[in-house]
This record gives C-alpha cells, sequence and structure tokens, in this order.
C-alpha cells in the first residue's frame, strides 16, 4: 500500500540509496558513468529524504507544553552551551547539501527526456533549500556552498555568507524546483515524492518565517518582498486545488487516514511513548495552550465581553473546555471523552477508567493535561502514525499571517479566504472580522497568531514562531502551569506537587527560566569542533 513521504517506512528510500552508495563510492560520485538511467537520478535523490528526522519534542521548548527533565528549556534555564560536536544538526545537514550539489552538477547527463531529468532536479533542488533553511533557522549566516568540494577547496576555510545571500538562493531554488517539479495528479507525478505543491507550499512557509523575521529582527532583506511571496504562494497552492482539507480534525492525525486530503508531506514513523495511553506522553500540553482556545463567542477567556461563563473546575465533569473552540478538545484530551482499548494489551477489559479520559498528575508529566492529537487512545505503549511536516491548512495561515504583516491590514473577504475556512472546518460558530476585532478592542495581528496557534498547536511550530517574531525574550520567562488543582478528583495534595497562587500546578517557575538572553538566543552557538576546524566561520553574538 502506498503511503505518503516516509522516513524509514519506505524501502526503497533506504536500501535503494544504500544500494547507491554501495555502487558508487563518495570520491567517484562525480563519474559520468553514474548518471546514465532514471534508475540512477532516482537513486541519488532517494538518499536526501532520509534526512527528515521528527523533532517530535520541540513544542517542550515553548510554555505551551511539558516534558520530561531532560528536556526542559536549556535556553530559557540558562543550562545551554555550546556543544563540542553537533553531528545532527552541522554535519548530516552538509552532508546532505553535498550530494544536492553533486546531483545539481551531473544529472544532465542521463540520457533521459528533459522533463525527466527536471523532475529530479527539482527534487534536489528542495532539499538543498530546505536543509539549508535548517542551518539558517539555527545558525543565521551560514556558509553558501553550491559545488562539490574537495579537500584543498577554498570553500572548506571561507567564513560564513550573510543570512540574506543564503536565503535568496533558497528562494532561487524553490522557485526552480516549482518550475521543474510536477503537479500533483500529472503525467510524471509520484505518489511519495516530492511535487509542485510541496515545494511552493515550503517556499510560502520560508518566505514567511524570513520576511517576519527580517521585519522583527532587521538584516539585509527587503521583508515586504518575502512577504509578497508568501501570499503568492500560498495562495498559489490554495488556488491550484490540489489539496483541501480534511473534513475530520482529530482523524487527519491517525494512521488509519494516512492517505487524507490535506496533507501534503509527511512521513511515517514509530513514536515509542510519543503519545501511547493519556498521561503517559513525552509531551504534553499546558494551562498557556489551554487558555488560548476562544469561547465559543469568539472572545478570548478573561476578556471582559466573554459570554461562556468560563471556569476550570470541577475538572473531572470537563468544565474548562465548555463552549471553547472545539479545536481544544481536538488538541488536549477532555475528560470524560471515550477511550478505545483494544484486547492483547495487558489492560483489563473491564477497567472503567480506561474507558473514558480521566486527567492524572502523576507520572512524568504532571501537567493534568494529555495530548489527543495524533492519539486515539488505543496503544498504550506507542503510536503508529505519519509525522506531518506540511499540511494545507497551513497555507491558509501563511496567507493571513503574511499579508497582514505586509500591509497592516487585511480584509474581511482575505480572512474569509483563509482563517474562517479552518473556524468552519472544525465547527466554529464565531468568525473572526475587522469589525468583532474593533468592538471589543482585540489587536487583529494577535488574533492571527492565536488562530495559528489554535490550528497547528502541538505539531513543533511554536518555538519557531516565537523566534521569528522576536517574543521569545517575554514567552518562555513565565510559569509553565498545569491544570488547577482539583481535591475532589486528585485527593490531598502531596507535597512534590507545587501550586502557584491561584491553585494552578507549577510545573517550572519563571525564576528558573528567566536566562533567556535577547543579544544571544535567538541563535544556536557553532559546534567547537567547527571552529577549531575552521576559525573564519566566527561566533555567534553573546557565545564565548
Amino acid at each position: 500500500m502506498k503511503r505518503l513521504i516516509y522516513l524509514f517506512g519506505l524501502l526503497f528510500l533506504v536500501s535503494s540509496c544504500n544500494d547507491f552508495l554501495d555502487r558508487y563510492p563518495n570520491d567517484d560520485l562525480s563519474n559520468k558513468d553514474v548518471w546514465k538511467t532514471e534508475k540512477d537520478l532516482k537513486l541519488s535523490v532517494n538518499y536526501l529524504y532520509t534526512g527528515l528526522k521528527p523533532s517530535i519534542s520541540l513544542d517542550n521548548q515553548t510554555i505551551d507544553a511539558f516534558g520530561p527533565k531532560s528536556s526542559l528549556n536549556t535556553v530559557s534555564s540558562s543550562t545551554h552551551v555550546r556543544p563540542t560536536s553537533d553531528g545532527g544538526n552541522w554535519d548530516s545537514k552538509f552532508d546532505f547539501l553535498r550530494v544536492s550539489n553533486n546531483f545539481v552538477e551531473n544529472y544532465e547527463s542521463a540520457n533521459l527526456a528533459d522533463n525527466v531529468k527536471e523532475k529530479y532536479l527539482g527534487e534536489a533542488l528542495f532539499f538543498r533549500a530546505w536543509y539549508y533553511h535548517d542551518l539558517v533557522r539555527r545558525y543565521g549566516d551560514m556558509v553558501l556552498v553550491l559545488r562539490t568540494l574537495d579537500l584543498d577547496s577554498e570553500e572548506l576555510y571561507a567564513g560564513r555568507d550573510p543570512r540574506a545571500a543564503v536565503v535568496d538562493q533558497i528562494v532561487n531554488d524553490l522557485k526552480d524546483a516549482v518550475d521543474f517539479l510536477p503537479a500533483k495528479g500529472t503525467e510524471l507525478y509520484e505518489e511519495g515524492r516530492i511535487n509542485k505543491g510541496i515545494a511552493e507550499g515550503f517556499l510560502a512557509r520560508v518566505a514567511l518565517y524570513e520576511g517576519t523575521h527580517q521585519k522583527y529582527h532587521g538584516g539585509d532583506r527587503d521583508a515586504n518582498e518575502l512577504l509578497d511571496l508568501a501570499v503568492t504562494s500560498a495562495k498559489n497552492v490554495i488556488d491550484r486545488g490540489n489539496y483541501r482539507l480534511f473534513e475530520d480534525y482529530v482523524g487527519l492525525f491517525l494512521w488509519e487516514n494516512e492517505k487524507n486530503s490535506e496533507t501534503m508531506f509527511a512521513h511515517h514513523i514509530r513514536f515509542p511513548n510519543r503519545n501511547g495511553r493519556p498521561g503517559q506522553a513525552e509531551t504534553a500540553p499546558t494551562k498557556h495552550l489551554a487558555d488560548i482556545y476562544l469561547g465559543v463567542d469568539g472572545l478570548p477567556i478573561d476578556h471582559e465581553n466573554s459570554t461562556i461563563n468560563h471556569s476550570y473546575l470541577p475538572l473531572a465533569e470537563g468544565t474548562e473546555f465548555k463552549n471553547r473552540d472545539p479545536r481544544m478538545a481536538m488538541t488536549i484530551w477532555m475528560p470524560g471523552a471515550r477511550l478505545l482499548i483494544p484486547q492483547n494489551e495487558g489492560l483489563p477489559d473491564d477497567s472503567e477508567e480506561l474507558k473514558t479520559y480521566s486527567p492524572s498528575v502523576n507520572g512524568t508529566m504532571g501537567s493534568g493535561y494529555g495530548l489527543r492529537k495524533y492519539n486515539d487512545g488505543r496503544n498504550a505503549a506507542k503510536n503508529e502514525v505519519d509525522n506531518i511536516l506540511m499540511r494545507f491548512a497551513e497555507m491558509y495561515l501563511i496567507f493571513a499571517e503574511a499579508t497582514f504583516e505586509k500591509n497592516g491590514s487585511i480584509t474581511d473577504a482575505e480572512l474569509n479566504y483563509s482563517v474562517n475556512v479552518l473556524r468552519d472546518r472544525v465547527g466554529m460558530p464565531a468568525k473572526l472580522n475587522n469589525a468583532f476585532v474593533q468592538e471589543n478592542n482585540l489587536e487583529m495581528l494577535t488574533e492571527i497568531r492565536r488562530e495559528r496557534q489554535a490550528e497547528l498547536g502541538m505539531e513543533n511550530f511554536r518555538y519557531d514562531d516565537i523566534i521569528r517574531w522576536k517574543t521569545a525574550e517575554t514567552e518562555l520567562p513565565q510559569d509553565v502551569l498545569g491544570v488547577k488543582y482539583d481535591e475532589e478528583l486528585f485527593g490531598p495534595r502531596p507535597e512534590n506537587i507545587q501550586v502557584n497562587e491561584d491553585g494552578f500546578i507549577l510545573l517550572q517557575s519563571a525564576e528558573s527560566r528567566s536566562g533567556f538572553d535577547a543579544n544571544k538566543h535567538y541563535l544556536f552557538p557553532l559546534p567547537l569542533d567547527q571552529l577549531s576546524l575552521n576559525p573564519k566561520l566566527g561566533k555567534n553574538p553573546g557565545w564565548l
């Protein structure tokens, strides 16, 4: 059964690329005899797919989620140090960039029709952009290498190129990839491989990221030019009609719906204990995420005009979830939600407490919130799911945010084209429009960003968002809180569970998270081994 893009699930992406590397050692990859057939081109490009490793706990680096002690936010806790080496974030990326460059240099030798060769060229350019943007987001300025290097190549000992120059190259590569790649459903399209929509969707994502980064951090690139590109690219993906929103928001993230209409780019991977049975996850939502979901009246729960009479207790009745944006209960387990318990799980069939979700403040997480997204409650030890790297809903969010960031305004028609389409999908009655924002003294940009958080919650976007918006310095140094402690449900509070003055479980105090340095921590440090090999790389600001 064909799937979407897998990391390790597709044998041809592992065994075939290994076959390619076994047949042709790295030093001989430029040999023109290698580049003859379509199989040769495909084998080379297949290797680039193997670097799509998920960051399954990236949300733990924000105050939206909480994970085990080993994965607390090391930046805001002042425990982040320069690594001796950083193979997963540096060495491996340059390995994939070398393969991409090698392909670009040699693909034309194949005896194939131009459109077939260009299809694989589009994939190579896409991945060169993908891995370079990984490096730029993490380190900023970066050495820009567009050819394969020898041991004596000058580029090995050169300084870094400006971020703007690298971003220009990323954008150009993606524009070329969009031109070369087949659209979904056309003659050369292959399910499971990069296509035109994925490339243009990633172009929209990069343009939004770099446009807002430029706007809030400053730099040498025209922010509005990038934001305009984000709007245009997202709109192209939307209007092309190759993808559509999947009706079932919860089902979108489950294995049985892997071939859904919304997922654009994904890979199949088994997450041991990622979510598992609710309460046994390695990532748990926090009060901060729960509180961002609007009431059904379209207002924040603490707004003076709110009509939903919000309350946190009693916890067991799911009081906190009542009259809220439906995506809250679709992302976070609502107390009383039905669980599906299969046979042969080592659990008693008549265990009533496991047939509906009940909050817990014990165990690794202790927040009292359980992550429902990616989880239907059927497997206690693991979830076999498609890890989604890009989905169609993101295009609507990119369109709305980039439109407002560029123009300082957004029309009701543009909101109905984007944000309100997402609300319609889940049955959220209140719609976002300019009159509503003005009448209730709201800020449109805040509400657009809230929509992104509500739609993409716990999908590993939040940390990158607060970095590009330059809000990490105010958001990260806050208390990380769980549910309001409910003695009727949990019994008397034990000494090892702390609460704040309002009775919410205190997972990590603001005092212990006060180490974020705005002059330093928006970038990561370059690894020591690379600085030793090439001192011209230079250190990022603030890192000794």
